[in-house]
């Protein structure tokens, strides 16, 4: 394991890499964890109107 760090270290120098890089590139919509509420709002028609002119 501490050759393997070694690498990764030296990799990191070398390429000028983001020490903090977890090494996630997606996150699964589908795990609970990700599972947001949106708050949304309805725009009535007449305020539609008022926002144009």
């Amino acid at each position: 394991m501490r050759y393997a760090a070694a690498i990764e270290s030296a990799m990191i120098e070398r390429l000028k890499a983001d020490r903090g890089f977890a090494g996630l590139l997606t996150k699964n919509p589908l795990h609970p964890h990700w599972q947001n509420e949106f708050w949304t709002f309805s725009v009535s028609y007449h305020t539609q109107r008022r926002w144009k002119t």
